[in-house]
């Protein structure tokens, strides 16, 4: 069962201030044909991330200041959407142009929409050219299943 608890965050980079569910826990009973976990209850995917509702900022929850106080504002909500994964592979692509971890971003974003009943088709087929690129680097495994596993559950 997905639970979660509302935070109040201050953004790093614009100093905004906004309202974000952050996980408390979450489960899921396996996995599907595209390695995608199939979770109980409530996608947790599209709130793996908080996005500063001001200037678009993605990250973890806990890479935003926390503010503590009891004061209740009316405060927009980070958006629980997958077009969070969009915004953090082209930050990838733009920094470090990481061939894993836009392997893993494109796989993400693909579950998510999967998970939310939205088109994840294109999503797939990055994910697949990405781990293929990632077997030619030399990385044999990740996230303890092997490369070759994701390069076959990525293809479509």
């Amino acid at each position: 069962m997905t639970t979660f608890v509302t935070l109040k965050l201050r953004c790093p980079d614009c100093s905004g201030k906004f309202y974000a569910d952050s996980l408390a826990s979450f489960g899921f009973a396996n996995v599907d044909e595209h390695l995608c976990k199939k979770y109980w209850g409530y996608n947790p995917m599209v709130i793996f991330y908080a996005m500063c509702p001001h200037c678009n900022l993605v990250d973890f929850p806990s890479n935003f200041e926390m503010i503590d106080d009891d004061i209740e504002e009316d405060l927009p909500y980070s958006e629980e959407t997958c077009d969070k994964y969009d915004i953090l592979i082209e930050e990838v692509k733009n920094g470090d142009n990481s061939s894993l971890n836009l392997a893993h971003l494109y796989h993400q974003s693909a579950c998510c929409r999967k998970i939310e009943g939205l088109d994840y088709v294109e999503y797939l087929k990055k994910a697949h050219y990405y781990f293929k690129l990632v077997k030619e680097e030399g990385i044999e495994e990740f996230l303890r299943t092997p490369i070759e596993d994701w390069i076959e559950a990525t293809k479509i």
